[in-house]
C-alpha cells in the first residue's frame, strides 16, 4: 500500500511509445514495516520520461 509518492515528468510520452520501468528498493524502516522504492521510466529511444520515489507499507 502506498504511503507517499513523488514523481517528476521529464519528457512527453507519445502514442505507440514502449516504456520500460525499472524499480529498486532503496531503503526500509523495519519497525514500521515500510520500504522505499525508486523508479525510472525510459522510452524505446533510451530517454528517461519519468522518475519517482515511493514509500510503501507492507501489511503483516
Amino acid at each position: 500500500m502506498h504511503v507517499s509518492q513523488q514523481v517528476a515528468f521529464k519528457a512527453p510520452v507519445k502514442i505507440g511509445d514502449t516504456i520500460t520501468v525499472t524499480s529498486e528498493v532503496t531503503g526500509k524502516i523495519a519497525e514500521k514495516r515500510r520500504i522505499m522504492i525508486t523508479s525510472t521510466w525510459v522510452n524505446h529511444d533510451g530517454i528517461t520520461v519519468m522518475t519517482g520515489k515511493a514509500e510503501c507499507f507492507l501489511p503483516a
